[in-house]
C-alpha cells in the first residue's frame, strides 16, 4: 500500500518568492479579518499576484481568522458582517477575478477575542478543511 504525502512550506506574504508560487500545486492563504478585510500586505501581494505567476500555474485556498459575531451580540456588526463579509471572502473575490482557480470553498476559524487562540474544535476544523484541500 503507498501513502500520499504532501508537502508543505509555511511563509510570511513578505518573503514569498516568485520561484516559490511558480513551483506550487496549491497556494493556502491565511489572514486574520481587520475591518472585513485582508491584512493590507496580503491585499496587495493578492493584487499583484497574476502578474507573478500564470493563473494555471496552481489552485488557491483561502482561509480566515475571525472572532465570533454571536458572542459579540450587535446588530451593527451582523448587518455589517453581511454586508462586507470576512477576509475570506475578500481574498476569494479577487483571486477568481485575476483567473486563479479555487481549490476548497472559503472558510473562517474562531478566535477568542481579537487574536486568539483560536476556539476549541476549530483545529479540527482547519484539519479537516486542509485535508479536503489537497484531496481535492
Amino acid at each position: 500500500a503507498t501513502t500520499d504525502q504532501h508537502q508543505a512550506e509555511l511563509v510570511r506574504v513578505q518573503n514569498v518568492t516568485t520561484a516559490q508560487l511558480q513551483s506550487c500545486d496549491i497556494l493556502v492563504i491565511g489572514s486574520p479579518t481587520h475591518g472585513f478585510r485582508p491584512t493590507s500586505d496580503i491585499s496587495s501581494r493578492l493584487k499583484r499576484l497574476s502578474s507573478e505567476v500564470p493563473s494555471a500555474n496552481f489552485r488557491y485556498a483561502v482561509f480566515d481568522t475571525r472572532s465570533d459575531i454571536n458572542e459579540i451580540d450587535s446588530k451593527i456588526l451582523s448587518a455589517m458582517v453581511r454586508l462586507f463579509g470576512y477576509a475570506a471572502t475578500s481574498m476569494d473575490k479577487t483571486l477568481a477575478k485575476r483567473g486563479f482557480k479555487r481549490a476548497e470553498a472559503p472558510i473562517g476559524f474562531i478566535v477568542h477575542g481579537k487574536e486568539g487562540p483560536l476556539k476549541d474544535g476549530e483545529i479540527d476544523r482547519a484539519t479537516a478543511w486542509m485535508r479536503s484541500v489537497v484531496e481535492n
